[in-house]
């Protein structure tokens, strides 16, 4: 399984890094832009994409994510480092 992150921090890629070290067959790539019009197609050819709870998932950006072959509807939130 493809997926792509959008708006990843370093911390995101290091702690998915090495929790999907843990499962085969799953390929991650990060990009520090976050989800926008623009930046939506770069999805295409992914089985899925994560957005954080704060990614504005406008309308044309759900119309290009909809037709992914796979969906999972979750927004993950980021936790303030203390």
């Amino acid at each position: 399984m493809k997926i792509l992150f959008y708006d990843a921090k370093p911390y995101d890629t290091e702690m998915f890094e090495r929790a999907s070290s843990d499962y085969n067959g799953i390929s991650i790539d990060y990009l520090a832009a976050d989800i926008s019009e623009k930046t939506a197609p770069l999805a295409k050819g992914y089985d899925a994409v994560c957005l954080f709870v704060a990614s504005d998932a406008c309308e044309c950006v759900k119309d290009t994510c909809r037709n992914r072959r796979k969906a999972y509807p979750y927004a993950l939130r980021r936790f303030q480092q203390c």
